[in-house]
């Protein structure tokens, strides 16, 4: 880091895995997970980075909808 202020550097887009929770269509993985959080620790701040996904067909987006749901339930808890 202080490699690329020295040469004027002022935005460093990371690129994915940025993001230790799961999305839509991203479920990480542990490697991924560690990645993210090591990221996390750069200085500067964060953007938002919005996106999306258009569907043409509805049975390919609730084929994504069961898909997400399955990998999902992965990421969280009930207490």
């Amino acid at each position: 880091m202080n490699d690329l202020r020295r040469r004027g550097v002022t935005v460093i887009e990371s690129s994915q895995p940025a993001s230790p929770s799961a999305q839509f269509d991203y479920y990480p993985d542990t490697k991924q997970i560690n990645i993210a959080v090591f990221k996390r620790g750069f200085p500067g701040r964060l953007s938002n980075f919005f996106r999306g996904v258009k569907y043409f067909s509805k049975s390919v987006f609730r084929a994504d909808l069961e898909e997400f749901g399955k990998n999902y339930e992965k990421y969280i808890s009930y207490e």
